[in-house]
């Protein structure tokens, strides 16, 4: 399957570069990136969001098609074209909706806030992260953390009850690190995360990647078709716990409790939760989407 990958390219936009990382792991150069998406690729040496950690710099920089895209998009040599944050970008796109059908035409909307361009859900599938409830014709999306990101730091001893770092308090923010960042959640049972800009956060993923328990504060809140992929009955379930103490953690009964959580937990993320796994979701949507208009 050849995929045209419609982005800016220049600085870090979680969700679209998320989706496109599954995609480049998965089918490699025919995944076509245009404008290059310069942050995702190793050596890159520009400042980047969030200091770069977990999702960039981490693809090799293989030899990619970008030339000629208007003309290689009027002869259909593309099976699909995807706009990666279509609220930011969309060159070609009278081009595009002229020579593409419907289910050919896919918009990624990873925007804070819950408004769509509702007017596209007719010219292409579209996918929203901050989907506030149903709505016809809009499929939900989530935010992921490539593979090679789990359990990197899994030899550290676990001897802290709460991490250290806690998006309510800026002053936590000391780590210059991935390493040192991981390491905080690796060396810990549990960790607070928060509703930020919107409901799904890299942190949260970040934390269960290290085998962390996130205790998601505004979770009880959270729409049913946002973070979808969360185990959220398992997080609401950490949420009670949050009141325990060191002392009932360094029990045996509480380090069965704590790991019979740790386990269901990681067992859905691992499975649900990984950009490649984000990717094929994507796919198999389209793919269904194909199936129906043919």
């Amino acid at each position: 399957m050849k995929i045209l990958y419609l982005s800016p390219g220049l600085l870090a936009d979680y969700q679209c570069d998320m989706v496109f990382h599954g995609l480049r792991t998965l089918h490699g150069a025919d995944v076509v990136d245009c404008h290059k998406i310069q942050p995702m690729y190793q050596g890159h040496q520009g400042a980047i969001y969030g200091q770069g950690f977990t999702l960039y710099r981490l693809l090799p920089d293989i030899e990619v098609n970008r030339i000629a895209i208007q003309e290689r998009i009027s002869a259909h040599e593309f099976d699909i074209v995807i706009y990666g944050s279509i609220q930011r970008y969309s060159p070609y796109f009278d081009l595009v909706i002229a020579k593409y059908k419907r289910h050919e035409i896919l918009f990624i909307d990873g925007e804070d806030q819950s408004s769509l361009l509702f007017n596209l859900t007719r010219l292409g599938l579209y996918f929203k992260r901050e989907l506030a409830s149903h709505i016809p014709q809009v499929h939900p999306i989530h935010f992921a953390i490539p593979a090679c990101k789990i359990m990197t730091q899994h030899h550290l001893p676990r001897n802290k009850v709460r991490a250290f770092i806690d998006p309510r308090d800026r002053k936590t923010y000391i780590y210059k690190t991935e390493q040192e960042y991981y390491a905080d959640y690796a060396q810990s049972l549990f960790a607070f995360t928060t509703k930020k800009g919107g409901w799904d956060c890299l942190r949260h993923y970040e934390i269960m990647a290290n085998g962390c328990i996130p205790l998601f504060l505004d979770l009880p809140d959270c729409p049913e078709t946002t973070c979808m992929q969360l185990p959220k009955s398992e997080l609401l379930e950490a949420l009670t716990l949050q009141h325990l103490d060191g002392r009932y953690w360094d029990t045996q009964e509480g380090h069965k409790h704590w790991l019979s959580l740790h386990r269901r937990i990681h067992l859905k993320f691992a499975c649900f939760s990984t950009t490649e796994r984000l990717a094929e979701y994507v796919l198999k949507t389209q793919a269904g989407e194909a199936s129906l208009a043919a």
